[in-house]
């Protein structure tokens, strides 16, 4: 992995922007009062969490805990543990190429906010949150692999337009419904595989992470943060959730 100092072009970009002083009107929860209109405050919004985006990009230099830092830092949360579980992310699930980082923390927070507990016609809610996600991800960047996005860049600047994008993409699936995300055949599939998950009380990724051989504060909400990670993730046949667990885990292990 590269650093900044290899790279002497972008050390007084590094400089700029770390002196830039963060408005608290910036720093706004993703559905925040405004006396301006929808129009001007959605504008203002986009450009307040790509700004935040990239000064985290430039102090972190790794996409999944960037975003998932991003997040924590425009919803006032206070949520370090997850910073550490998404280090190892990055590269596409500890450095396959597969699932983009910049995709993946959006899962954790939507799966902390709705876990494996809201339901809608057989299926958690969070695997359309994470499906419609998923869909407005690959509309702007045509992948979510890494590999793909990534592609031989020495330094990885492809790897900043989706980095900065992702929290207002993550607004957008917070802000509509997404009921029909998945097609109607799709969803069956995902109906039948769940329940038969489900009546043997299976989960790809928490069957790993119920075993961690160390102590971590607040179980259920780390069961909750992996929950979109079953199947490959979302079902989609990716990369194997047991695996990805296991790189999660790896990260809240080494500090």
């Amino acid at each position: 992995m590269h650093t900044l100092d290899e790279f002497p072009r972008l050390r007084w970009i590094a400089s700029l922007i770390g002196r830039l002083r963060w408005r608290t009107s910036e720093r706004r929860a993703f559905h925040a009062e405004t006396s301006e209109t929808p129009s001007a405050s959605h504008r203002r919004g986009k450009w307040a969490l790509r700004r935040r985006a990239v000064v985290n990009l430039l102090r972190m230099g790794h996409c999944a805990p960037t975003v998932m830092q991003t997040l924590l830092d425009v919803s006032n949360a206070r949520e370090e543990w997850l910073v550490r579980l998404s280090a190892g992310m990055p590269g596409g699930i500890g450095n396959t190429g597969f699932e983009c980082g910049a995709m993946t923390s959006p899962l954790v927070l939507l799966g902390l906010h709705h876990g494996l507990r809201d339901m809608d016609r057989g299926l958690p809610v969070l695997v359309d949150q994470g499906h419609a996600h998923c869909q407005q991800f690959l509309a702007c960047h045509r992948t979510l692999l890494c590999r793909r996005i990534r592609q031989k860049d020495r330094f990885p600047r492809h790897c900043i337009r989706p980095v900065c994008m992702s929290p207002e993409l993550l607004e957008e699936t917070l802000t509509h419904h997404h009921a029909a995300a998945i097609p109607a055949e799709a969803r069956a599939s995902y109906c039948r595989l769940y329940s038969h998950m489900t009546q043997r009380h299976f989960h790809c990724a928490q069957a790993v992470l119920e075993r961690l051989p160390f102590a971590v504060p607040d179980r259920q909400r780390l069961l909750d943060a992996t929950s979109a990670f079953m199947g490959g993730t979302l079902f989609m046949g990716l990369t194997c959730s047991a695996f990805t667990a296991g790189v999660m885990a790896a990260g809240l292990w080494v500090r």
